[in-house]
């Protein structure tokens, strides 16, 4: 009861340590960093292995159970379960969430190995995979064609994945129920009994043919040539083509006995898009990826009150905002916040032809006092700073607003398409669009609503905030 009478006979002291309690809280949820998908690794690990040609019933007695009898034995294992299916093994582990995952995967790789020696030989390696939340979508996007559906994979692979993955922050852009091309060989039975030919010859041979081989190097001069032989097929005609022997002084070739077709490979799951053909994108992000920082929202907050959408205190959110990038860098605040001092003028290190004078005048001290649009111009100032390393974010956010103010170029190639006062506004469709569809490039020309040039302003850039 001592601790009740405490509270009890001292009110002060009891508040003071709730005061502190609040006070703690209040501080870990400004430091808390956003993330729609934040980084976690649920204690799971799965172990697939690969036997073809097997039915479910031999995949249980021959792997299945073996794999189980050496998985049972690794620390901190919480639940082991286990399927067959036809080719495929599938056991999963479930560890407790204190478990050191990096160790576990350790333990069940060693004891994939110890099992290895009881497994069929011709068994491909299992697979240990291990789940975390970087391996969701963040992004998922439905595509789909009409005339163009066969090569839609093709398509995508060529115009769009290349360049979505140079994108910072992008760990993989995965196609998902597209058609996908394939050539099949269709043996008939009877022709290669009469021919006395084996499917494993059939398939050494397309293995063979199929292939580019290295053939040494030549000597010019004081410099070396490698030598490489182009054996791999272009076009599916030629495997029709290939020879396989020869029987009674006549020559055997594949179209003798089988149909070769290049076609779209066999669904076994149909995906459809608004009642049509279509396939699915999906982005994945990089483990350690931005994709919004704390500071940021803060810098939002500022704005949107600024500009009436909130209560909040203006001036507060903007402090916050500095505060919590500091601290997201490991940078001490110090007196930032009341700093009266403005950026330098830029003195060129070779030609002083170069030199500019600073553009900038607002201060990091806030100026209640100030107009909306020089308010609007130190929030967003210090939100440029916090953005890093968001390029396109900054870069979208000084279009949007016109601020930080940024030096002109000395030399404008553009050909009066893009204004040296204002900059460049947009990247122009890729040239390909223009060319492969000229009717997809007229009706976004039409609403981008001018030239398809970097100077033409997009809609959300008015060149005005208030």
């Amino acid at each position: 009861m001592s601790i009740y009478n405490t509270a009890v006979n001292k009110p002060i002291s009891t508040l003071m340590v709730f005061v502190a309690i609040m006070v703690l809280g209040v501080a870990s949820y400004i430091q808390l960093p956003v993330d729609q998908y934040p980084k976690m690794d649920p204690p799971y690990l799965t172990v697939m292995a690969t036997y073809p040609g097997a039915n479910a019933s031999d995949i249980e007695e021959n792997v299945t159970k073996i794999l189980e009898d050496q998985l049972n034995s690794v620390d901190n294992l919480k639940e082991l379960t286990s399927t067959s299916y036809d080719n495929l093994a599938v056991v999963s582990l479930e560890f407790e969430w204190e478990a050191n995952l990096d160790e576990a995967s350790n333990d069940v790789r060693d004891a994939v190995d110890k099992a290895m020696q009881n497994l069929p030989d011709d068994i491909d390696r299992p697979t240990i995979m291990r789940f975390n939340t970087s391996m969701m979508p963040i992004l998922i996007y439905a595509i789909t064609a009409d005339q163009s559906y066969p090569g839609i994979d093709k398509i995508l692979d060529d115009k769009l994945i290349t360049r979505l993955n140079r994108v910072d922050g992008v760990a993989s852009v995965i196609i998902s129920g597209a058609p996908e091309r394939v050539v099949y060989v269709d043996l008939d039975p009877n022709k290669l009994d009469a021919y006395n030919l084996t499917l494993e010859q059939i398939g050494n041979k397309i293995l063979a043919e199929n292939k580019d081989i290295s053939s040494g190097s030549v000597k010019m001069g004081q410099m070396d040539y490698t030598l490489r032989v182009e054996g791999e097929f272009e076009e599916s005609d030629q495997i029709k083509n290939l020879v396989l022997g020869t029987q009674n002084n006549k020559t055997i070739y594949m179209h003798d006995v089988a149909v070769v077709r290049d076609t779209i490979k066999d669904i076994t799951l149909e995906q459809t898009i608004n009642r049509g053909n279509g396939g699915v994108l999906l982005i994945t992000k990089q483990t350690d990826a931005i994709l919004m920082t704390a500071a940021e929202v803060w810098f939002l907050r500022a704005e949107a009150a600024l500009r009436g959408f909130t209560s909040e205190n203006v001036k507060d959110c903007y402090e916050k905002g500095i505060t919590v990038s500091c601290q997201q860098w490991g940078v001490n605040v110090g007196d930032y916040l009341t700093s009266d001092a403005t950026p330098s003028d830029y003195v060129d290190a070779f030609e002083a032809k170069y030199d500019v004078k600073a553009l900038i005048k607002v201060t990091p001290k806030w100026d209640g006092g100030a107009s909306p649009e020089e308010q609007l111009e130190r929030i967003l100032t210090q939100k440029w700073i916090a953005c890093y390393p968001e390029g396109y974010e900054a870069w979208t956010e000084q279009r949007r607003t016109g601020y930080p103010q940024l030096f002109k170029v000395f030399v404008n190639n553009s050909g009066g398409a893009i204004d040296t006062n204002i900059r460049i506004r947009r990247l122009p469709y890729p040239s390909d669009i223009q060319k492969n569809n000229p009717t997809q490039y007229s009706a976004l020309k039409k609403a981008l609503g001018g030239e398809d040039n970097g100077g033409t302003r997009l809609w959300w850039d008015t060149g005005r905030n208030f």
